[in-house]
């Protein structure tokens, strides 16, 4: 007779090349540097089925990433609401996988160590309930990834 076990497996159990992205950065006048003033940018891309990832407020402004089929509809909304921006394009998410993530502490440190010793430049960062999560140059894709997958005791992919 086979047991099943109802333990959940701990740890990293994968790290995945997540998305194609281009990173965007938006200035914010300074009148519109609340989130209750800025909505336009949220509602547009909205209307248009064009999600945001990795949205971040900054002081002066807010940064998102959108995938990259997404770029040209998210610069003419941009554009056409008045804000200054800029696009990095040529990006990816990575995301280090671990179902009770909730339970570990210091992922998020060792990635950034991992990536920022191995020279890979981090745009963004994040995480979500069962991962977290980077930004980096769409070129340095296989090295973060392959140099992540050591780190956390995984077989190469």
């Amino acid at each position: 007779m086979k047991q099943t076990s109802f333990e959940k497996e701990r740890g990293v159990t994968d790290v995945r090349l997540d998305a194609d992205v281009a990173h965007i950065v938006v200035e914010l006048p300074e009148e519109r540097r609340t989130p209750d003033q800025h909505l336009d940018i949220y509602k547009e891309l909205g209307k248009a089925n064009t999600p945001m990832r990795l949205i971040k407020m900054h002081p002066g402004g807010i940064s998102f990433a959108v995938e990259r089929p997404n770029l040209a509809r998210a610069e003419e909304i941009l554009t056409r609401l008045g804000y200054s921006w800029e696009a990095a394009d040529g990006m990816v998410i990575i995301s280090i996988q671990a179902i009770n993530m909730r339970e570990m502490w210091g992922v998020m440190a060792k990635m950034a160590e991992t990536l920022l010793d191995a020279h890979v430049e981090i745009s963004q960062v994040g995480d979500a309930h069962d991962c977290v999560l980077c930004m980096v140059p769409a070129a340095q894709a296989g090295l973060a990834r392959a140099t992540l997958r050591n780190a956390f005791g995984l077989l190469p992919a």
